[in-house]
């Protein structure tokens, strides 16, 4: 008579280590965002709203909207144009990723018009999503911008976990803080600090807003804000190395267990 120790390994541990070995293989789950849209509005009128791939949108990429606006009538001699983008890790398909970003970029404006002029630039974009709800970065940046003539402006981000459209205040909203720029060329920072930590509940939106003042005969070239939230996911490799121990765990459970099964031979 010959015991054999049949190992029976416990249907828990079977389950977990074949959902981190399928996480593994695909990957984490896609991450993904939602409208994205443009909204400029002079001297307190409604100008233009242009969403990704529509009308008044000049880059037929995804994620990219590039716009143009050449006024007429009392707005002649006023120009404002503006690429820009969104994306999640760095990609503008929007692939798996941990994170996300958004920029207002080279953000141009030319006032040749007889009078001072008001200037508001909008992006949001709503629906952002990560694959679970978790502890994120969100951080702003802004970058020089050359300015001629009495102009000024402010830049600023939101994040809202209530996933709104244009949010930028209410019990939802996280902030950095401002930007300020001005004729002297140079960009300055009134928050405490251009990042602070979210609970993400999986949707969010990113809400970014400049204000230009544009005084007679001024101009502002090639500003940039950015908006970024970084939200970590484990790497395939630490699922690997965690999921297929799980097996020789159950195993060894067993064993000590002493559980055996006796087999004839």
């Amino acid at each position: 008579m010959v015991t054999v120790r049949v190992v029976r390994i416990p249907r828990f541990l079977w389950v977990a280590a074949l959902a981190i070995l399928v996480h593994t293989c695909v990957g984490p789950p896609k991450a993904s965002a939602g409208p994205f849209t443009l909204r400029l509005t002079i001297d307190g009128n409604a100008v233009a709203t242009v969403q990704d791939n529509m009308a008044g949108d000049a880059n037929a990429a995804q994620g990219v909207i590039s716009y143009n606006f050449f006024g007429t009538g009392a707005l002649s001699n006023v120009m404002v144009a503006a690429i820009v983008g969104t994306s999640i890790n760095g990609d503008p398909s929007l692939q798996p990723a941990e994170g996300s970003s958004q920029s207002l970029t080279s953000v141009f404006v030319n006032n040749t018009s007889s009078s001072a002029h008001t200037i508001k630039l909008e992006l949001s974009n709503q629906n952002y999503t990560i694959p679970s709800p978790s502890l994120a970065t969100f951080s702003t940046t802004a970058s020089n911008s050359t300015v001629g003539g009495p102009l000024s402006g402010t830049y600023q981000a939101w994040l809202d976990t209530g996933n709104g459209q244009f949010t930028t205040s209410g019990p939802n909203t996280v902030t950095t803080g401002q930007y300020s720029f001005n004729s002297s060329n140079q960009v300055s920072f009134a928050g405490a600090t251009p990042s602070v930590l979210v609970t993400l509940p999986g949707n969010y939106s990113i809400n970014q807003v400049i204000n230009i003042n544009a005084g007679v005969n001024s101009n502002l070239s090639a500003f940039t804000g950015n908006a970024t939230v970084t939200a970590p996911v484990p790497s395939t490799l630490l699922l690997a190395l965690v999921g297929v121990p799980c097996l020789g765990l159950g195993g060894l459970l067993r064993y000590r267990r002493n559980k055996t099964a006796p087999v004839s031979v």
